[in-house]
């Protein structure tokens, strides 16, 4: 029998409540001050993706960028929490790194598309992190095999690339980073539905 995760309170809840909140074995993010559930687990296939994206980011940006793969809050703010599957933050900045948490903007998020993540991640989760001018966002689908990557433009992140198969990904925020969807695809395991 699969557990449903609890009636989420309509009051507004601070980030102190959200951070003593009790481990009931389920995931939430802070969200304009609204408590919300996540989704279940993810497939196997997103994380093992997220995985082999980590580890090929960390051989090309580990010497200068921290890598940091979800859970993991992200503090904007008093009102917004967000768990990113990946969080990239330059070395430079590591006041932001702390022990709970990233306290501010990372220089980089990551989000792999799981089924029934589509709403969440290209316009829920965009929304927060446009707010908050996250300068460079990535929407990887392993399934369709493409990544989207969202830049700071205008107040806000626009659409800069939608790379696919053997297109080399590219980042003015992490010149470091140099690898492709297919490179990436490729390492995974063919998985039984």
């Amino acid at each position: 029998m699969s557990r449903k995760p609890p009636q989420v309170r309509e009051e507004p809840v601070t980030y102190e409540q959200y951070a003593a909140l009790p481990d009931d074995g389920y995931r939430y993010e802070l969200v304009d001050q609204r408590l919300e559930p996540m989704s279940p687990a993810p497939s196997t296939i997103h994380q093992l993706f997220v995985a082999a994206l980590r580890d090929v980011l960390n051989g090309e940006c580990g010497r200068d960028y921290l890598l940091i793969l979800s859970p993991i809050d992200v503090v904007f703010s008093d009102r917004d929490v967000r768990q990113p599957d990946l969080v990239v933050v330059h070395r430079d900045r590591m006041d932001i790194v702390r022990l709970r948490g990233i306290f501010g903007v990372p220089d980089l998020v990551v989000e792999v598309l799981s089924p029934g993540s589509f709403q969440r991640d290209r316009v829920e989760k965009w929304a927060t992190y446009s707010k908050y001018g996250v300068p460079e966002y990535w929407v990887a689908d392993p399934v369709n095999g493409t990544l989207d990557q969202y830049v700071w433009s205008r107040d806000q992140l626009s659409l800069s690339r939608v790379y696919e198969a053997d297109e080399c990904v590219s980042s003015e925020r992490l010149p470091c980073v140099k690898f492709t969807m297919g490179d990436l695809l490729r390492i995974l395991p063919k998985l039984p539905e």
